[in-house]
């Protein structure tokens, strides 16, 4: 069977076949790549679930299908970084590890101390990270972007 997609990083059962829409940028807009940087390197952006999910990988080794289920997961939030640096540097951005004029910060993981807590805090994540999307998509208005 042929694969959906022929993105490298792709792995089956971790992340929609569907390909990714085109980007359609008609001019720079440094106010929405502003807005992208959040979701790309900010606190509860792209950057800190793909470390935040990588570390739990790592130190979920005693469960092996939820380590391996973790690494993969952190892949795709890199898939989704890489996205996102596309359209910002497309809205005339530079997709530095920063957001709001504030660097990225290591204090930005939330580790959690048992399975149960790392699990948790990767699903408050996801969920922070959908309000910001929705409030970006919002703020932006151009299905393009």
């Amino acid at each position: 069977m042929q694969p959906v997609t022929d993105d490298i990083h792709y792995t089956e059962g971790f992340a929609d076949p569907s390909p990714w829409p085109d980007l359609e940028i008609g001019a720079p807009n440094s106010r929405w790549a502003s807005l992208l940087a959040e979701d790309y390197a900010g606190a509860d952006g792209e950057l800190t679930a793909s470390l935040q999910y990588i570390y739990h990988h790592a130190a979920a080794k005693d469960c092996p299908d939820i380590s391996r289920a973790l690494e993969k997961i952190s892949i795709v939030e890199m898939m989704h970084m890489e996205k996102l640096a596309g359209a910002i540097r497309a809205l005339g951005g530079d997709p530095t590890y920063s957001a709001g004029g504030r660097p990225w910060c290591a204090a930005e993981v939330r580790y959690g101390g048992s399975l149960g807590e790392y699990l948790h805090a990767d699903l408050a994540g996801e969920y922070a990270a959908i309000r910001n999307y929705r409030r970006h998509i919002a703020q932006i208005g151009d299905e393009g972007v």
